[in-house]
């Protein structure tokens, strides 16, 4: 299998996880890796599955959700920058 195909999986098996911990309302939620989270792929699947306006048939509680998007968002941005450091070292 090719390293994309095997990445694509990862992410779908991690991101499945974690779609049904956030609709379950988990308090302690397992987040993908930092590493799938810096692929605008990826991110366009979380936000398109879990949090656009007509995502879910029912809505999360708000409080709830913003603290999973605020921890989403706090290890996307830690995802990019460790992707930049790489880029320049």
């Amino acid at each position: 299998m090719s390293d994309t195909l095997d990445s694509a999986i990862n992410f779908q098996q991690q991101y499945g996880r974690f779609y049904r911990q956030v609709l379950q309302l988990y308090p302690k939620i397992d987040y993908p890796e930092n590493e799938y989270l810096s692929d605008a792929s990826n991110q366009q699947t979380i936000y398109q599955t879990l949090f656009a306006e007509k995502a879910l048939k029912h809505e999360l509680p708000v409080k709830y959700q913003f603290r999973v998007l605020k921890k989403l968002l706090e290890r996307i941005e830690k995802s990019i920058e460790d992707s930049d450091k790489e880029v320049w070292q």
